[in-house]
């Protein structure tokens, strides 16, 4: 054999033992997917107050997936779980504890009424753990119960009820009903309003009072009281599912034709205003943090449009909290660059993001946001297969809502009574 055939069969054997000994592709590890970034979600999500809890974990969902379509956070996905507590602040607490424990889960996210909210605050701060409420309003979330780790992007009562007493201060009623359900949000926010009405009405009294129970099946003893004292006006705290209960019993006994109805939260949510459909009354007075149908930015037309794609439904006050929320919480693991608890909370403290109402700031001090309140009264719009809001009436966040002062003073005297 010729030196040169030799030469070529030598280093075609050695091409073939290097590509032989090359990994194949297969050989290489594809680069580990990195875990997603866990909320546990906690919804009210079966009973009449799931008229509540499904649109909080509609709209923190679709907030989720609005963040995952962009590529998620930090290089990471998003994953949103959720578990029903049922309204009951036992199993709040009972599922908040398994996310941290047997879980592991990142961040809790939810808790809608205020008992539920005060329960899984102390869960929070047993484990360091971040609670990111959209809905629960109690004053004392912020006052004697705060703590680090909690937060939220609906009102306190003090906010919702100083512009109720705004709005209601304009009419000429002296003798006023209120009814709330008998439970901590029902009692703050009447006291909320009584104290906040008589500031700017001296002149004002309270002729009768009614404390139905959450979830109260039968309302006629609390109507017939009312039309037995016929008082020149009615307060309402109800909300959700127990708002719509009252309003198709009271429209059975023509209450709302012979009474004045001012109803803060049940009137003006659209989730009640969709579920009446044509049997809501014309003319009852509500008021609300959010209603889909005003002009409040471009961007609140593109987020209602994407709520009516995702699920059908016209977003409702609580829609717009929760979306918020999940907003909120993104914006922080961004800017403090990790999950890190500390981290987060400490860049969730006064942050300032855009939203579909305008930009809401959270507030350092009380991590509260302060946002608009807008009251007005139900109409028929031919648009609409249910009663929308007319003569809307913004009350700004900066008139609504108690100074810095205010909150640390009810602290401070909330402490001196421990």
């Amino acid at each position: 054999m010729k030196i040169k055939e030799k030469s070529i069969i030598v280093l075609m054997f050695i091409l073939v033992v290097t590509l032989c000994s090359f990994p194949s592709r297969d050989a290489f590890p594809a680069e580990k997917e990195k875990p997603p970034i866990v909320f546990g979600g906690l919804f009210m999500l079966s009973g009449r107050a799931a008229v509540v809890g499904l649109p909080n974990y509609q709209a923190a969902l679709l907030a989720v997936e609005e963040i995952n379509a962009r590529g998620g956070l930090l290089g990471r996905k998003l994953e949103l779980l959720a578990r029903d507590t049922k309204a009951q602040p036992a199993q709040a607490v009972k599922e908040a504890t398994m996310y941290i424990m047997r879980d592991k889960v990142d961040f809790l996210y939810g808790t809608a009424s205020s008992s539920e909210g005060l329960a899984v605050a102390e869960v929070a701060l047993k484990y360091k753990k971040i609670l990111f409420s959209p809905e629960v309003t109690t004053d004392k979330f912020t006052v004697e119960n705060f703590n680090r780790y909690i937060f939220r992007t609906d009102h306190m009562n003090t906010m919702e009820m100083r512009s109720g007493a705004i709005y209601m201060a304009k009419f000429p009623y002296k003798r006023w009903y209120t009814i709330g359900p008998d439970y901590e949000y029902g009692h703050d926010a009447v006291r909320a309003f009584v104290e906040e009405f008589k500031k700017m009405r001296p002149d004002v009294t309270i002729a009768g009072e009614s404390w139905p129970k959450l979830n109260e099946p039968d309302y006629t003893p609390h109507i017939q009281k009312m039309l037995e004292m016929k008082p020149d006006a009615i307060f309402s705290a109800l909300w959700g599912g127990d708002s719509i209960a009252f309003i198709k019993q009271g429209v059975g006994f023509g209450l709302f034709e012979k009474i004045p109805y001012f109803c803060v939260g049940g009137v003006g949510d659209s989730t009640g205003h969709q579920a009446l459909g044509k049997d809501m009354p014309v003319g009852l007075h509500g008021g609300v943090k959010y209603w889909f149908g005003y002009d409040y930015t471009p961007k609140n037309k593109e987020f209602v449009q994407a709520y009516r794609n995702r699920f059908g439904d016209y977003p409702s006050l609580y829609t717009m909290c929760s979306y918020v929320g999940m907003q909120f919480m993104a914006k922080a693991i961004e800017k403090a660059g990790t999950v890190d608890t500390e981290k987060v909370v400490d860049a969730l403290a006064g942050l300032t993001i855009d939203t579909p109402i305008g930009p809401q700031t959270l507030r350092k001090e009380d991590h509260t946001v302060i946002a608009p309140h807008i009251w007005g009264k139900t109409c028929k719009d031919p648009k609409y297969d249910f009663l929308v809001m007319c003569n809307m009436q913004v009350v700004p966040g900066e008139k609504n809502a108690p100074s810095i002062e205010e909150v640390m003073n009810w602290r401070k005297a909330a402490a001196a009574k421990k």
